[in-house]
């Protein structure tokens, strides 16, 4: 993956650091600023940059695109060229928003980039445990669900087959009225008799 600081390297965009750590501030190419007035800030840390004078924000792709005046989807094929890709896709990168927020895991997955804290060797083989775990997960949440599917099914045809068995079941009951000795009348299902 290529950070914010390479792209504005590869496009001779100088960046002036700050006294946070992985930020940096630049003159921005949209509000000619000069001299010591900066208002583009840009985070080497999240990949992130935003002018706080024009508004301009976005990320690595963005800002090249930005910096050198071509559509995002073109910044992004010169940045990323598809048969370039050095992570291959793990099956469990592949499933949806949806898919994860439907067994639970409502988190991010875990980026191909080591984050400061971990060499890269580190992140790939902590990155790749989470990953098969999360796949593991979907696979057992989707062992279950058609598990659930099958007994569901399973017990409608029982249903049906029993109320097909017993059709007397099926009919409305026969009412007949039984005299109280109090004068008082009570009803009763007339069924219960022939059984």
């Amino acid at each position: 993956m290529i950070g914010i600081e390479e792209v504005a390297l590869r496009n001779r965009f100088r960046l002036y650091p700050t006294a946070r750590f992985g930020q940096f501030k630049a003159h921005c190419p949209e509000c000619q600023d000069k001299r010591r007035q900066f208002h583009l800030y840009v985070s080497a840390v999240k990949d992130t940059f935003y002018c706080h004078k024009c508004g301009a924000k976005g990320g690595v792709v963005a800002f090249h695109a930005w910096l050198t005046g071509i559509p995002f989807q073109m910044a992004r094929n010169e940045l990323y060229p598809a048969s370039k890709r050095k992570f291959p896709r793990h099956p469990a990168e592949q499933l949806t928003r949806e898919q994860l927020a439907e067994m639970g895991f409502t988190t991010r997955m875990p980026s191909p980039i080591a984050p400061k804290a971990f060499t890269q060797s580190e992140w790939s083989r902590y990155r790749r445990r989470t990953l098969d775990w999360i796949w593991r997960e979907w696979c057992e949440y989707e062992k279950f669900r058609k598990e659930q599917d099958a007994r569901l099914y399973r017990m409608i045809c029982q249903g049906m087959a029993s109320e097909s068995a017993h059709p007397e079941s099926l009919q409305e009951p026969v009412l007949r009225e039984v005299p109280l000795p109090n004068g008082s009348a009570i009803h009763e299902d007339a069924r219960a008799d022939i059984a």
